[in-house]
């Protein structure tokens, strides 16, 4: 496995990559992000939704945390902008 990878909960490799807000405005990236355990289901779930517009919203699940933080990582990006998803 080379360097900056893990395995998802599936045995399949996913890359570590980094969100650079910096590119973006403060009004693009004006959301709000919850993130949460549920014991139940065992698993990660996660919302986002925008500050501005209340339809804008998506959400997710994912029995790992590093999944999900990698779901909310691309589902920002496609909020922000759907052309660099």
């Amino acid at each position: 496995m080379a360097k900056g990878e893990k395995k998802n909960g599936s045995g399949k490799k996913h890359q570590k990559s980094k969100l650079h807000l910096r590119n973006f405005t403060p009004r693009e990236v004006d959301m709000n992000i919850n993130l949460w355990y549920n014991k139940d289901v065992e698993q990660w779930r996660w919302t986002l939704s925008s500050a501005t517009d209340a339809m804008d919203m998506e959400s997710g699940n994912a029995a790992e945390l590093e999944v999900a933080l990698d779901d909310v990582k691309n589902t920002i990006r496609w909020m922000v902008n759907p052309s660099i998803a």
